[in-house]
């Protein structure tokens, strides 16, 4: 592995981290809110009321994802079509301790949860198993529960070809959130992130993610309507968009845009988050989902706001485990 690779994957957890704590006080306010009393720094209380630092499910799931590979170490395409299953129980498990026993939390407690999430990991536990778990509804299971843990594939499989990403994208994202839409919007962070993290520049990421959508719908027996308009969606949210224009809630296409717009009308780290949860709506994830883009292309984040974070030594002996 490329270790300029793992130097902007970890900062590309840290920015994801620090992205979602910024954004955990002000979840759920209102654009008009966030624009009387925009984000200034890493403040605490609001609407969780929880100090300073504290991360939330996005994060407790995805370092979930990242100890998953570890554990598992790479394996070929053939490994993963042949124990598919086997092997998402294995991360379902991980997930499930989360939630049942706030493993992976900033302060030991679950505060944070999506409906969908938590509908799908209440049936497992029901009925020990992953069969039909995850949400397939083209409404209920298109929430961003999915999107929030899937960038750690792109360096865990940065060698792999795009089939083998997209599988991984698809084995990872059903457990919870099992509609094309979902996928098809992982997929695109993924790649998206995967070009960041090899180099590109933002515009050549973007192009990449969207050639690389653009092979995965060629390999579909069909393609629903919806998937165009979402093809077209992503391509769109390249432009200058006004913020006006803009989404910010929880819906997997909102939120995707609404971090990607983030992302590409600034120029660093700060700007970009603070920009994203100025948004209102969903704010931890899509600063969290921004934070990661930006921490992986502009470098360090600042050390103050790491510092700030609440049981930083959880994440820091996890990172620790990554070997190049």
């Amino acid at each position: 592995m490329n270790k300029e690779y793992k130097k902007r994957f970890e900062n590309a957890v840290w920015g994801f981290v620090v992205g979602d704590a910024l954004g955990v006080p002000y979840e759920f306010c209102s654009r008009e809110e966030m624009d009387l009393n925009p984000i200034t720094g890493m403040d605490g209380h609001g609407t969780y009321n929880q100090p300073p630092g504290t991360w939330s499910d996005d994060t407790s799931m995805m370092l979930c994802v990242i100890e998953y590979f570890i554990e598992e170490g790479e394996k070929d395409r053939n490994y993963w079509l042949l124990r598919g299953l086997s092997q998402q129980r294995k991360l379902a498990d991980k997930f499930i301790d989360w939630y049942t026993n706030a493993s992976y939390t900033s302060n030991n407690e679950v505060f944070d949860i999506g409906m969908t999430t938590r509908a799908a990991l209440d049936k497992i536990i029901e009925t020990k198993s992953l069969k039909h778990s995850g949400e397939s509804n083209s409404e209920i299971g298109c929430g961003n529960g999915a999107l929030m843990r899937c960038f750690p594939i792109a360096y865990f499989h940065a060698e792999s070809r795009i089939p083998l990403r997209n599988l991984l994208v698809t084995r990872i994202g059903s457990i919870t959130h099992n509609t094309l839409l979902s996928h098809l919007c992982c997929s695109f962070y993924t790649e998206m992130f995967f070009g960041l993290m090899k180099g590109y520049t933002k515009e050549e990421a973007c192009e990449h993610a969207l050639k690389a959508i653009s092979y995965i719908l060629r390999q579909e027996d069909f393609i629903e309507e919806s998937v165009v308009k979402t093809l077209e969606g992503l391509y769109n949210s390249l432009g200058k968009l006004s913020r006006d224009k803009i989404k910010s809630g929880g819906y997997v296409i909102h939120t995707l845009e609404a971090a990607i717009w983030s992302f590409l009308n600034t120029d660093n780290y700060q700007d970009a988050v603070f920009t994203a949860i100025n948004l209102g709506g969903d704010t931890d994830t899509i600063g969290a989902l921004t934070g990661a883009l930006a921490g992986c292309h502009y470098g360090e984040i600042r050390e103050d706001w790491k510092n700030e974070i609440v049981n930083k030594g959880l994440i820091e002996n996890l990172m620790s485990k990554i070997t190049i």
